[in-house]
């Protein structure tokens, strides 16, 4: 029987929409079952100079592809910036270690335009009690007033991460001793493939990150990927030259709301083999080149988090399973 055109357009229209439902329904029911929350606001890409520095660096990450571009062509993923709230801040190690701060760091004082570093990248278990557990690397310059910080690194942080339990890249920033915020607080973002807050591989693979000064900003790497920067200006308008450090550190950190059942890296004993790791780790001189570090590791509760050296003195492990 032959049918109706109206018939056959309906017919047509139902198929369509079938088809449409199959590709993008699929697609949703991917992102809800994920739980994965967009962090970020397309907007204008700044125009700015990429840092130049030594690229004949030996790192032990393997070099990845370039990533696919987040945004359209001429803007960046704005991050969302996130205060801390009833969790604690990244703190790098003092000489007094403030209380419920679990750490194995290594440190170097040295004054420098900062350092590049491959890290492993896991998903350690963060206890309900605990606030968050990461791996970083931080550069800072002690001065009459207090220290002024920037870092970057990897977390597991419930409370700035939409609840989840993987870790996220995040950037931080100090003035004076005080926190700023998560993501945010004057931070400038300039890549389309990689941005603060966003989900990452928690594989145990090695990934790249660097902290450099260049042109009156501290720039922040992935992955070589230059991210974005903090701008000299949220220190200068507070009355303070942060244009140099004068000591990096590379650390895992956990910071406990009390007894700390949350582990450290992937779990494991730094002082054991399968542990996760911290190397290649460099220093920017103030001559604009790359030497090898010379770290000092130190771990606080040694019966719950350690270390042991890969290759001494700038390759080391790192973690625990928590107290």
């Amino acid at each position: 029987m032959r049918q109706k055109p109206g018939s056959r357009v309906f017919l047509v229209l139902v198929l369509t929409c079938c088809l449409l439902f199959m590709c993008f329904g699929t697609a949703f029911a991917r992102s809800e079952q994920t739980g994965v929350k967009k962090e970020y606001t397309c907007v204008k890409a700044p125009q700015v100079a990429l840092p130049r520095v030594q690229t004949d660096i030996k790192q032990t990450s393997a070099r990845k592809p370039a990533a696919k571009p987040i945004c359209p062509a001429g803007q960046v993923p704005q991050p969302v910036a996130k205060k801390s709230g009833k969790h604690a801040p990244p703190m790098p190690q003092q000489a007094t270690i403030s209380a419920g701060y679990h750490y194995v760091t290594g440190i170097q004082n040295v004054e420098s335009l900062g350092t590049p570093a491959d890290f492993t990248q896991h998903q350690p278990y963060l206890s309900s009690q605990d606030y968050h557990t990461l791996a970083e690397i931080a550069a800072l310059n002690y001065g009459p007033h207090g220290r002024q910080i920037v870092e970057i690194g990897w977390t597991v942080d419930r409370a700035v991460n939409n609840g989840d339990d993987k870790p996220h890249l995040f950037v931080f920033s100090w003035v004076n001793d005080q926190g700023n915020c998560y993501n945010g607080c004057g931070f400038v973002q300039v890549s389309n493939a990689h941005y603060p807050g966003m989900q990452l591989a928690s594989d145990g693979s090695l990934h790249h990150y660097a902290i450099y000064h260049y042109q009156g900003n501290w720039w922040l790497n992935y992955d070589n990927d230059w991210i974005g920067y903090f701008p000299d200006s949220i220190w200068t308008s507070k009355g303070e030259d942060f244009s140099k450090t004068t000591q990096l550190q590379w650390f895992g950190e956990v910071a406990s709301g009390g007894g700390s059942h949350t582990q450290m890296g992937n779990g494991i004993f730094g002082s054991q083999n399968g542990s996760a790791r911290i190397q290649s780790m460099y220093v920017y001189t103030t001559a604009n080149t790359a030497v090898t570090a010379n770290v000092n590791v130190s771990a606080g509760e040694t019966s719950c988090f350690d270390y042991g050296w890969i290759q001494q003195p700038n390759a080391f492990r790192y973690g625990g399973p928590g107290c």
